[in-house]
């Protein structure tokens, strides 16, 4: 993804949920982009430790996305040495509890995988597959 296209997005965010609910969309769309993680995994990732999907030694050298093998796509388990945009962002968290991503909304609460999809379509007129929660990883390899 290019810088301007990156830009774009995030200016179309407060549009699409309203400026109340901005940061906490802006954070689940860069969590995305660091991480690589399918939309249904993001949305599950916890700070707990024996979650299923969890952040670990965040604080240390090496910190980890850990995907427990129940929650993997190859039913394995995978730790997942984070980016350095990935540290950087969680690392500005406090406190770390519950789940990762908390999307503001008039409902509040947790957000099924398809209410998801459809508001980041919404924010960036992206496809999505319903049938996989996978957004096309290949929009977010890169931001420039």
């Amino acid at each position: 993804m290019l810088k301007e296209e990156w830009e774009r997005l995030i200016e179309a965010v407060p549009k699409v949920v309203s400026e109340q609910y901005a940061d906490s969309w802006v954070f689940f769309l860069e969590g995305l982009v660091s991480t690589g993680l399918r939309l249904g995994q993001a949305l599950n990732l916890r700070w707990e430790i024996d979650a299923p999907i969890h952040l670990e030694n965040l604080d240390g050298r090496c910190p980890l996305l850990v995907i427990t093998e129940g929650e993997h796509k190859g039913k394995r388990e995978q730790e997942i040495p984070l980016t350095r945009e990935a540290k950087a962002l969680f690392r500005t968290i406090r406190p770390r509890e519950g789940y990762v991503f908390k999307l503001g909304g008039r409902n509040g609460g947790p957000r099924s995988p398809e209410t998801v999809s459809a508001t980041v379509c919404k924010i960036g007129n992206f496809r999505f597959s319903h049938a996989s929660n996978s957004l096309h990883r290949s929009r977010f390899r890169t931001r420039w």
